[in-house]
């Protein structure tokens, strides 16, 4: 079957070009006859023409006479009518290879015949005459299959896939959008890869996409007025910058604001001039400094701008997860950003220094543990004599007031004693004879206002108490106050400021009995008023169910007693919610000492289903938590939850506990931390610390503020800020806003929090601990522009119209004229080939008839462009049918896109074509190739290559248990995948020998990645190759993370996966499908838990039905098993030694990692090379390899052997080939 296009005749477009490429493509796939897809799987496929050889004719009494029985004997067992393992009969195999549709069968039983890997061991095997004539026999008829139908290997026909389509529109328009996202994910062959022309199916879904894409492609490439003014921010940062200037403050969940009085917004025009008013007012109210996810002492505010330590990841458990690591610093932007095009964010920073300013602080504990025991309470919670006592109310008199007494001065009034301090008479006169008290009414809770007299004002009541206990009230005065209780003096506040409420908070000692209350206001002029009420009157509520344990120097502050309570109610002697999911707050004025305290609080336990959280405030300071329920407890346990640590400079502190989803509590405990607590240290540390020679570096980061977090994700790449301290430099990252996840178009959500976008940076110089610094960086300005243009008409505006347009002011004499040199220039660079003018002339008749239809000469031309990337000679591979010479080559423009296609992933440069148009690409073939791997453009193959040859597509999904590897973060995850990209990439750049992909003495690693694997002595955020010795294991490909965790089940290593991948890709020997009744292991049968993955893939093996295939597969993964479930080394696993000593299935005996690598450089090692050609040959021409490809395939290794036996030799030996060159 030959791949042929079809001629679009005509181009009638009515509403679209839809049913155009539906029809186009459709035929184009449909034209592809079921032999193709027999050919692909290695079946033979004749003619009637083609005779075979009389030695394997399906009526020759070899296969009746001498095969057969031989099967009979060894193979129906498992293959025949009582079991198909594999879903295989032997018994009904097809013996004619030729015409047969089982070649692809034969081939595989010849392969696992000559690995020894059937008959499995256990059963009985073939004498070496059976086995040697059975191998014969089939190597004849495939060898036989593949000559007859060698002129039948043609390319199929394929579409661009999802990659390649993106990257052929972005070198098209010159635009850099991720245009594949909307289209549905490719799928893929057996070999694993997505280019394949028998896996690129086109769907309806496809022919809807291709038109809506091409047009919003084209929308952002042409464009028509004038250049659009850019949103321009630069944020001033440091210490009082944003005093005279408007600033906003985004709350919410776990948000850590920065004070609008230490970042200032310019709004800037398009010259970069400041811009003033009412509208720029309102922008910077929609715009503010977050550390959302930060912990407080990791950042600090200094007059030259932020400080920024070293980030450290978060554990990747949620809500902490999804925040960033910590500090992390972002502007947030709400609705005021636009939605697309390039952008840029400017970050003028230098190195910064440990900031040993001891500021007041809330952050999360190294190593959380409660510092307050909670027992439950014996004998359940009823209450004793005494707590009954406690829980009677008191009895409160009214309030007398007396006055005002007028003065001379205030000063006078100060010093008057006008009534006895105890044994208060409000029937009598005060003592100077003539003012009396009056009752005062209600006046609890307001403010009350008097004449504006210098003198005093006198208020009074008697509270009666039932026993002793302790009252809490709030005053406020203009001017001063005195307090005093039972004659006792307890608050001289001689102030000059105006009244208000809750001014001065006091806890009354009542006695039992009577007690009276006295409170002298004192006016020295102006205003003269007074507040008061009851905070809490002291009676206790119902007894908790627990008793509490706290150390020395505690603060217990029980529920009862706070001052402020809001959408709370009491419940068995605690404070629940009333409404879960709103905001809930219970707030305690409190005198401390200045020093380092831990807060704990008292709640109920809850389930992670129930995402009950506690929300901790000391004036600016903040924490959120989501608790944990610990192994010992159970929901509805009270238990003791650790909030943090910080440090409090001392004197009255407004502390409260609340937040939506708010668990309750019962108590709030304030432990003081010695000096010698590791939080101390480590904080009080930081005055002592040495300057740090490491190099800070920028990381950039764009994305959606959410609920817990935020859904963001890095652009371009970091930079190392090595630049001295008392300079600055300006770091520039640029991105695209279409391809990074920014909120969504304004949807008329309202919501107080929606519609943030985040734009910010962190410190790459990643740390491990809470304990690290890291080197310090300092921000002192960040600058957002979008979108970012450098030219108007932008490049791929003036790419199209190149003799101008309407958006230069450019007008267009002759539109026709135009018209057909616009399609001149822009068909043969979306075919990528040579164009006819009858095509042209098509193309022409369509723009006259679009122009007919439109406003503008631009959207005339818009519309008949989306026509061109609709049309199949866009969306395919050009694999045309005509070809250059008797020989039957295909021609050169054809072979330059099959080049560039493989090497670049992307359509040929003009350069490329030129020399194919010329004739001469054939002879100039092997420079090209050099110049295509050269070039960085290369970097996409090799990167879509090792992903979809090495399965690093396992290792992106991979979910790691990050309580038991904690370390192991999505940074960590992230450069793994790097490693392996490096790896192959310096192996090729640098022409190494190809078996250093099995085992080398050096690896490629940046700090971050080096750390984790226990490597010393790398710095910074760069990979670089670093020398190994080959006794540390980490050298190959074996022995990279990304292989290692790609292939475990998240919590140890999987044998079964490793095995798979290793037979599968390195050996190229694909094992056998399991049965289709294969029961999974159960985790749940009694003594799972304590057996190893291993151990419980052993017992699944002793099964009689497993034990076969299992035999030959497991030991290439049993030989890995001293890798952990992240790729670490691993002695002992579950309290038993971890062993990696094995036989494998050819009875060599490896030891673990390095005797396996040791056997691919020895016995296995021409497997390795085949495999890799193999698949690199599959992956070069689209199409699954077959039997049929067998003898140019050892060819292949054969050429690349002798030139260097190096990767970039096998890549040279597969464009050279007459697959690829030629058919």
């Amino acid at each position: 079957m030959q791949a042929r296009f079809i001629t679009m005749d005509r181009v009638t477009i009515v509403g679209g070009v839809s049913l155009l490429v539906a029809t186009a493509l459709g035929h184009a796939f449909d034209g592809r006859a079921t032999d193709d897809a027999a050919q692909a799987r290695g079946a033979a496929v004749v003619g009637e023409d083609d005779e075979p050889a009389d030695a394997i004719r399906a009526s020759d009494d070899v296969f009746t006479n001498e095969i057969r029985p031989i099967l009979a004997a060894h193979c129906f067992g498992c293959h025949g009518p009582d079991e198909q393992e594999a879903a295989l009969r032997f018994d009904e195999i097809d013996p004619d290879l030729v015409h047969g549709v089982d070649g692809y069968v034969w081939e595989y039983a010849r392969d696992l015949l000559n690995a020894g890997d059937m008959p499995p061991a256990s059963a009985p095997q073939p004498s070496p005459e059976d086995r040697r004539r059975l191998v014969q026999w089939i190597t004849a008829g495939l060898t036989e299959a593949a000559r007859v139908h060698e002129p039948d290997r043609v390319a199929v026909v394929r579409r661009l896939n999802r990659q390649q389509y993106t990257r052929t529109l972005q070198e098209l328009l010159g635009l850099p959008i991720d245009f594949g996202a909307p289209l549905p994910a490719d799928g893929t062959s057996h070999m694993g890869f997505s280019n394949d022309g028998e896996t690129l199916r086109a769907s309806p879904l496809h022919f809807e996409l291709y038109e809506q894409i091409a047009r919003r492609a084209l929308e952002r490439a042409i464009v028509t007025g004038p250049r659009p003014e850019p949103m321009h921010y630069r944020v001033a940062l440091g210490r009082g910058v944003g005093r005279e200037v408007v600033g906003a403050v985004t709350g919410g969940y776990q948000s850590v604001p920065l004070s609008p009085e230490d970042f200032a917004v310019d709004v800037l025009d398009a010259d970069g001039a400041p811009l003033e008013g009412a509208a720029v007012d309102a922008i910077r109210r929609k715009v503010s400094v977050g550390f959302r996810g930060s912990a407080t002492d990791r950042f600090h505010v200094v007059d030259e701008g932020i400080v920024l330590y070293s980030a450290l990841p978060h554990r990747e458990v949620a809500p902490g997860a999804w925040q960033g690591p910590s500090p992390n610093m972002k502007l947030e932007m709400q609705r005021v950003f636009p939605q697309e095009g390039d952008f840029v964010l400017r970050v003028e920073a230098s190195r910064g220094y440990l900031v040993t300013d001891r500021k007041e602080l809330l952050v999360a504990l190294d190593d959380p543990a409660p510092r307050t025991r909670v027992t439950p309470r014996e004998g359940g919670a009823e209450p004793t004599a005494e707590e009954l006592l406690a829980m009677q109310p008191a009895a409160f008199g009214p309030w007398y007031v007396a006055g005002p007494i007028v003065t001379g001065t205030g000063e006078e009034a100060r010093d008057s004693v006008y009534v006895p301090r105890s044994g208060l008479d409000f029937d009598a006169p005060l003592d100077d004879g003539t003012t009396r008290w009056r009752a005062a009414g209600d006046t609890d809770g307001q403010v009350q206002m008097y004449a504006q007299e210098i003198g005093a004002v006198l208020l009074a009541r008697h509270i009666d108490a039932p026993g002793p206990r302790t009252t809490d009230i709030a005053i406020g005065s203009d001017d001063a106050v005195w307090v005093w209780l039972n004659g006792e003096e307890i608050l001289a506040s001689d102030v000059r400021r105006g009244v208000g409420p809750d001014q001065e908070f006091l806890s009354l000692d009542l006695v039992a009995g009577r007690n009276d209350l006295l409170i002298k206001v004192v006016n020295y002029g102006g205003g003269f008023g007074s507040f008061h009420r009851i905070v809490h009157s002291g009676v206790a509520g119902a007894p908790t169910p627990y008793e509490l344990a706290t150390e020395p120097g505690a603060r217990v502050l029980p529920a009862n007693r706070a001052t402020t309570i809001e959408n709370l109610r009491f419940e068995e002697g605690g404070l629940v919610p009333m409404n879960v999911p709103a905001p809930s707050r219970a707030a305690f004025t409190v005198d401390v000492p200045a020093g380092y305290w831990q807060f704990d609080v008292v709640h109920r336990a809850f389930g992670a289903d129930a995402m009950r959280s506690v929300r901790l405030e000391i004036g600016e300071l903040k924490l959120d938590l989501r608790p944990e329920l610990a192994a010992d407890a159970a929901p509805g346990d009270y238990v003791a939850t650790p909030l943090g640590a910080g440090y409090l400079a001392g004197g009255s502190r407004t502390i409260s506990v609340g937040g939506p989803f708010f668990t309750g509590f019962g108590h709030l405990v304030l432990t003081p931390l010695s000096a010698d607590h590791p939080l101390v240290e480590r904080l009080e540390a930081q005055e002592e610390r040495p300057v740090v020679p490491e190099v800070p570096a920028l990381r950039a980061f764009i994305g959606t503020r959410t609920d817990d977090g935020m859904d963001y994700a890095e652009f371009d790449t970091p930079r190392e800020v090595d630049v001295p301290f008392g300079t600055t430099r300006t770091f520039e990252f640029h991105g695209r806003l279409e391809n990074l996840p920014i909120p969504e178009p304004e949807s008329g959500d309202t919501e107080i929090l929606s519609g943030i976008c985040v734009l910010g940076v962190w410190n790459d110089h990643l740390v491990k601990s809470r304990r690290e610094s890291g080197p310090p960086l300092l921000v002192s300005s960040l600058e957002f522009e979008a979108p970012y243009i450098t030219q108007w008409p932008p490049a791929s505006h003036a790419a199209i119209f190149h003799k101008g347009s309407s958006a230069d002011g450019t007008v267009v004499a002759d539109e026709t004229a135009y018209a057909r040199a616009i399609l001149e220039r822009f068909l043969p660079r979306a075919f990528r080939r040579t164009v006819e003018p009858a095509e042209i002339e098509r193309y022409h008749v369509f723009w006259s008839a679009a122009r007919a239809d439109s406003d503008t000469f631009e959207e005339s031309v818009r519309e008949v462009l989306v026509a061109v990337l609709c049309s199949p000679h866009f969306l395919l591979m050009p694999e045309p049918d005509d070809r250059d010479d008797a020989d039957g080559r295909i021609d050169e423009e054809a072979l330059a896109n099959r080049l560039s296609y493989f090497l670049w992933n992307a359509p040929p440069d003009a350069a490329l074509l030129a020399l194919a148009r010329d004739g001469g690409l054939r002879a100039n073939i092997t420079s090209q190739t050099d110049r295509l791997l050269d070039d960085p453009r290369s970097r996409a193959f090799l990167r879509s290559f090792v992903r979809e040859w090495l399965r690093l597509d396992r290792f992106e999904r991979i979910s790691i248990d990050p309580m038991r590897f904690p370390a192991f973060t999505r940074f960590v995850k992230r450069d793994m995948a790097e490693e392996t990209y490096r790896f192959v990439e310096r192996v090729l750049a640098e022409d190494r020998d190809l078996f250093e992909l099995v085992d080398s003495d050096w690896v490629m690693l940046n700090q971050n990645l080096a750390e984790f694997y226990g490597i010393d002595g790398v710095e910074g955020v760069a990979f670089r190759p670093v020398e190994v010795p080959r006794e540390l294991g980490r050298g190959g490909l074996m022995s990279q993370g990304a292989f290692l965790a790609g292939h475990s089940d998240g919590l140890e290593p999987h044998p079964i996966k490793r095995a798979v991948w290793v037979k599968e890709k390195l050996l190229g020997r694909p094992p056998l499908p399991p049965p289709p009744n294969v029961p999974a292991l159960d985790p749940t049968k009694p003594g799972s838990e304590n057996l190893t993955l291993k151990e419980r893939i052993e017992q699944h093996r002793d099964d009689p039905s497993c034990y076969d295939c299992h035999a030959g597969l497991d030991p290439y993964g049993i030989a890995l098993e001293g890798y952990s479930a992240v790729g670490l080394p691993e002695s002992e696993r579950k309290g038993r030694p971890v062993d990696a000593s094995v036989v494998l299935p050819d009875g060599t005996a490896v030891d673990g990692a390095r005797g396996l690598k040791d056997y691919l450089l020895g016995p296995g090692r021409a497997a390795f090379e085949a495999s890799v050609v193999e698949h690199l040959f599959a992956y070069a021409l689209g199409r699954t390899t077959g039997f049929a490809d067998e003898a140019e395939l050892a060819e292949i290794a054969e050429t690349a052997r002798a030139e260097g036996h190096t990767l970039r030799a096998v890549i040279h030996a597969i464009v050279d080939s007459p697959s690829f060159r030629d058919r």
